[in-house]
C-alpha cells in the first residue's frame, strides 16, 4: 500500500499565467527590444534543448542547489536567451530582475482546473501529500498564495534541500 504521493509544483499543480514566453516577451518589449513572441518562443525552446536537457541528462552533473545557485542558473538561461535574440548586454540585468521577481510571486501562477478536485480525492483516500520541486525558497509563498498549502504535509524546494531533482537525495529527504 502506498502512503505518500510526491508531486512537482510548477506545471503539475499550477501553471504560469501568462506563459513564460508571453511574459518574457512582454518584459523585453517593455525594455525597448524589437522581437516577436514567435522569436521568443523559438529561442527559449532552443536554449532549453541545447542547455537544460543535456544538463539534466548528465549522469555526472552536480545537482547542488541553493537560492544563489537557482538565481545563477536562471541568469545563465535568460542571458543566453537574450544573447540569441540580439538584446544588448547592458539590458540583460534589468530584464532579468523583472522576470525573476515575477515568478516568485503567487500572482504569476494559477491552478489547473482539476487541481483542487484531484488533491481533495487524494487526501480523502488517505494519502499523505507532499511537494518535491526544483524551486527556490519562494515555493511555500507560492503554494500558500494559491491556497493549496493545507492539502500538503510539507513542501520541499530544492534550494532549501540543497539538492535538485533528479538527485535521489531530495527524494530521500522527502521520505
Amino acid at each position: 500500500k502506498h502512503e505518500f504521493v510526491f508531486m512537482d509544483a510548477g506545471y503539475t499543480l499550477f501553471t504560469a499565467n501568462p506563459s513564460p514566453s508571453t511574459f518574457y516577451h512582454r518584459v523585453c518589449v517593455r525594455h525597448g527590444t524589437d522581437i516577436t513572441k514567435e522569436q521568443m518562443i523559438e529561442t527559449m525552446r532552443g536554449v532549453w534543448v541545447d542547455t537544460v536537457i543535456p544538463e539534466m541528462s548528465d549522469p555526472d552533473a552536480d545537482f547542488f542547489c541553493s537560492d544563489e545557485e537557482d538565481r545563477q542558473w536562471w541568469w545563465n538561461y535568460d542571458s543566453e536567451v537574450f544573447r540569441r535574440l540580439g538584446i544588448p548586454e547592458e539590458k540583460h540585468g534589468e530584464i532579468f530582475e523583472d522576470i525573476y521577481g515575477f515568478f516568485a510571486d503567487p500572482r504569476a501562477w494559477e491552478l489547473y482546473p482539476d487541481t483542487l478536485e484531484a488533491l481533495g480525492q487524494l487526501k480523502s483516500s488517505g494519502f499523505s501529500l507532499a511537494i518535491v520541486s526544483n524551486w527556490n525558497s519562494s515555493l511555500q509563498k507560492v503554494v500558500d498564495g494559491l491556497n493549496i498549502g493545507g492539502y500538503f504535509d510539507f513542501a520541499i524546494a530544492s534550494a532549501e534541500a540543497g539538492m535538485k531533482k533528479p538527485s535521489p537525495k531530495i527524494f530521500q529527504l522527502a521520505l
